[in-house]
């Protein structure tokens, strides 16, 4: 069985739920955020975990404390993975770098510009298994936006995916009407686009701290109405529910 197998096999063994292999020569990567990696970066692995459709649902109306802790248990869970799969690749003697939450912060907190060199949702893209949506999500035809993502970048060569380029958001504005913050310019992405040409990342974090004080009593930065609403998401939970 060739590395690709074995290692995707190996992921979703952790509880993954989806696994793509991306193309980065191009991108010239052997540091992230001033570290040197030691080696240049060749492939991406991105790996995700749905979010539960019960707890989805209601974020209609806005972030609640179990959406908060489930969304956080999720992220914990995939920076476990990654440290997996980092420590497999390394056995094999390849080298690897998990962008885990304690090494590059996460990609949805405002944080002074903290964020990964390499976009988790770039890597998504690259690897075939989403595009990004108009409000800044990583959506894919099986769950929608209600899902996480993270990835580990290494020197291994893999069985590389189709790149998604295409949006398939059309004319669907429906993440931008639910918008609290009017973060959501309503332009479809591309991969020729930086977030700031369609997504205002600012006013969502300032809506989404706003919404969590009240909700949470603390100045996080969470909100889910835009992944409750996106019809790919709700096309999902018409599916579980």
């Amino acid at each position: 069985m060739s590395l690709s197998n074995d290692l995707k096999k190996f992921i979703l063994s952790k509880g993954a739920k989806q696994v793509g292999f991306a193309d980065l020569n191009d991108m010239g990567v052997s540091n992230i955020n001033g570290e040197d990696l030691g080696f240049k970066v060749k492939s991406g692995i991105c790996f995700l975990i749905n979010l539960d459709a019960n707890i989805v649902k209601t974020l209609l109306d806005g972030p609640s404390l179990e959406y908060y802790n489930h969304y956080s248990k999720i992220n914990d869970e995939l920076d476990s993975i990654g440290k997996d799969v980092e420590a497999f690749l390394k056995s094999k003697n390849y080298n690897a770098y998990a962008q885990t939450f304690d090494r590059t912060c996460n990609d949805f907190i405002f944080n002074n510009g903290c964020d990964n060199t390499i976009p988790h949702k770039t890597v998504g893209t690259k690897a075939g298994l989403g595009w990004i949506g108009k409000c800044d999500a990583f959506i894919t035809n099986e769950f929608g936006s209600a899902l996480r993502l993270s990835t580990v970048l290494t020197d291994a060569p893999l069985e590389y995916a189709h790149p998604v380029t295409a949006s398939l958001c059309g004319m669907c504005t429906e993440c931008r009407n639910i918008c609290p913050g009017g973060a959501v310019s309503g332009i479809t992405w591309s991969p020729r686009l930086k977030r700031e040409d369609f997504f205002d990342y600012e006013k969502c974090m300032e809506a989404a701290k706003k919404q969590c004080m009240e909700v949470l009593g603390r100045e996080d930065t969470i909100c889910g109405r835009c992944i409750a609403a996106c019809p790919h998401t709700q096309k999902y939970l018409r599916k579980v529910l």
